[in-house]
């Protein structure tokens, strides 16, 4: 299975290297398994989509828009980064479940490339070990996919 960029998907089990806990959980793919370097093969850098409104760095979804949402709305947290298995993605759904339209898009690209290059952003990628790697080539992937 080979994922694309803002596609969105539904792991079983959705790993947070934040607190180190796992919980099933909807994700937007920001780099997929064939742009990670080879230690991470089978693995997505993914920004996890939850129900509860963040204070920065996220785009609302609309459930008129993505229908696989339970919720009225839903956000990407483009600051809660993991890479996570594509082994614990749900083998029960089709995946992925959509993908980002051409408007959210380019507002997430806005909001990846403020959290990347803002103060607060430098800081949060440092303390989730984010390397510089992986920001580099984030944002030079989702700008070719634009």
């Amino acid at each position: 299975m080979d994922f694309k960029i803002a596609d969105i998907l539904y792991f079983e089990r959705y790993f947070f290297t934040d607190n180190n806990s796992s919980a099933p959980h909807f994700a937007l793919v920001l780099l997929p398994s064939s742009i990670l370097p080879y230690r991470f093969s089978n693995s997505l850098l993914c920004a996890v989509i939850t129900s509860k409104e963040p204070k920065s760095f996220f785009i609302e979804l609309s459930k008129k828009k993505y229908i696989f949402f339970s919720k009225d709305s839903s956000y990407v947290c483009f600051d809660r980064q993991d890479i996570n298995s594509i082994n614990d993605l749900d083998a029960k759904q089709n995946q992925p479940l959509g993908a980002l339209d051409k408007i959210d898009i380019k507002l997430a690209f806005k909001k990846i490339k403020d959290l990347f290059y803002s103060t607060r952003g430098k800081h949060l990628c440092q303390s989730f070990k984010i390397n510089k790697f992986l920001i580099a080539t984030t944002i030079r992937e989702w700008k070719k996919y634009l």
